[in-house]
């Protein structure tokens, strides 16, 4: 992706997080405070993104980094928007409270798996020099797989539980997921020094 393009995209998400965010407050002024804050985060976002931009070009970056950086920030944008175009739909009836939660559910689940698939290219620097080849590939592996499935975990709890008990069972499961990939990076670095 060009730096231009990215721009654009950038642009584009924030000109929708500010509109939803200015039909929320129309629709909802007593929350004032928070519909200030979506206003502001993505043109926020936009100029942090463009000052890193400046000093560090797209085009410098591996096409691994420039995937994760620009997947990132454009994800972050999705985010907000979703979460005010939900709050509009429940705070103008259009959906129910408890929708809204699963719906949120659903997509922060769907946001775990997409990151899920991510981690072993993200992990690829930090692992290179401290393990061997076969050791760094099984460690990517599992780390990855262990966030896609607590992605699809969390994303489920949301769709079949209750909804007093989703949020502490899809956490749950989360936290699991950080701990088991932990022990396991761990294990692994443990492993590595012993050898060296």
């Amino acid at each position: 992706m060009t730096q231009a393009r990215f721009h654009v995209i950038i642009s584009i998400l924030t000109i929708i997080a500010i509109a939803l965010a200015g039909l929320n407050w129309l629709q909802s002024p007593e929350y004032a405070s928070k519909w200030l804050a979506g206003l502001l985060v993505m043109p926020i976002i936009w100029i942090i993104v463009s000052w890193i931009i400046h000093k560090r070009p797209l085009e410098s970056l591996s096409e691994d980094q420039r995937r994760y950086f620009t997947n990132s920030v454009i994800g972050a944008g999705l985010i907000m928007i979703a979460s005010l175009a939900l709050k509009m739909a429940s705070v103008g009836n259009f959906l129910e409270a408890s929708m809204h939660e699963r719906i949120w559910g659903v997509i922060m689940g769907i946001v775990l798996i997409y990151f899920g698939n991510l981690t072993p290219k993200i992990l690829s620097p930090l692992t290179r020099e401290k393990c061997s080849a076969p050791v760094e590939r099984r460690l990517k592996l599992f780390t990855g797989w262990v966030f896609v499935l607590a992605g699809i975990a969390y994303a489920i709890s949301w769709v079949v539980l209750p909804i007093h008990m989703a949020s502490t069972i899809a956490m749950s499961m989360v936290a699991f997921a950080v701990v088991l990939v932990l022990l396991r990076s761990g294990l692994a670095l443990m492993t590595a020094r012993k050898q060296d």
